[in-house]
């Protein structure tokens, strides 16, 4: 999907005509912009139908946005989503979403038609961790989505706009499915998400050694997202530093009681998993055991 060399470099804006959304993007390709095919508005959803060949397209002056959410409806041709490092290959009758929080990227490689959808934010009752699990993401085996991209199918072959009265109702329709969509996620999610935290818990319990581990390390040796492993250990009511914490802290005071570490000083144990600094250490160790590393050795002897 990389453009050619001779790709030009331009800006794109206002095709949205959204009170304060932000949809200035850049746009690379070595044909003419796309065209608008048509524009409308569904109640708290705005579409807009582009035709177009070989793009590249990205945000333009990117601040965090967070305005609603949008979702992509491929009527024809291939096209790549990208964001928070996870791509999604979107084929025809299919749909994906992206939102204004995190960096995105679009691209094709030959002629398409994507139907783009922008659901207003106030219109969604979603939790930041439900959008996360949306964006970038293979929906293509949920029901919801299958009926979304088969609303979505249908605007974009049709011909005319529909009366205000009817437009209102698709709009509520759309939002009506990402809901539906969302929850389907959530509740498949479950499962998957039990394992997965097994399975990260397993890795950093392996590794609880190593002074430097973050979300962001964690999700490099896992191939995942920072986000969505944050995500993972939210739905455990945790995070990945408190998990860490807690864990080095049990090895900790298993240590300080076992004979071999009777002549080791208190600092050298919790270096030993992680912890190199004496005063930060102590005040993690007395707040999670109610004592002093020192008086709770002496105490236990």
């Amino acid at each position: 999907m990389a453009m050619p060399p001779e790709s030009s470099r331009r800006v794109f804006s206002g095709y949205l005509g959204v009170e304060h959304v932000r949809d200035d993007v850049v746009l690379r390709s070595a044909g003419p912009l796309p065209e608008l095919v048509w524009q409308v508005r569904l109640g708290d959803v705005k579409c807009c139908l582009f035709d177009g060949a070989d793009v590249d397209v990205s945000p333009h002056r990117w601040e965090p946005a967070g305005d609603g959410m949008v979702v992509g409806y491929m009527a024809r041709g291939v096209v790549l989503v990208t964001q928070d490092r996870q791509t999604v290959e979107v084929r025809a009758g299919r749909i994906v979403l992206y939102d204004g929080v995190t960096r995105y990227r679009i691209r094709s490689a030959a002629r398409h038609r994507f139907l783009i959808a922008h659901v207003r934010a106030s219109a969604l009752r979603l939790r930041r961790e439900s959008r996360d699990s949306l964006v970038a993401t293979d929906l293509s085996g949920f029901p919801a989505a299958t009926a979304l991209a088969g609303m979505l199918g249908a605007l974009a072959g049709s011909s005319g706009e529909p009366n205000a009265a009817a437009a209102a109702h698709l709009g509520d329709a759309v939002v009506a499915c990402l809901h539906a969509l969302a929850a389907e996620v959530r509740g498949v999610g479950g499962d998957r998400s039990a394992a997965l935290f097994a399975e990260l818990t397993g890795w950093l319990d392996g590794n609880l050694a190593d002074p430097d581990l973050s979300a962001e390390r964690l999700a490099a040796a896992k191939f995942l997202s920072a986000r969505y492993v944050r995500k993972v250990f939210a739905d455990h009511d945790t995070t990945v530093s408190a998990y860490v914490r807690t864990q080095r802290l049990e090895r900790i005071r298993d240590d300080l009681l076992a004979p071999w570490s009777v002549h080791l000083p208190v600092s050298a144990v919790a270096a030993r998993w992680g912890f190199p600094d004496a005063s930060v250490f102590t005040r993690a160790f007395t707040r999670q055991f109610g004592a002093a590393p020192q008086r709770f050795r002496r105490a236990a002897r």
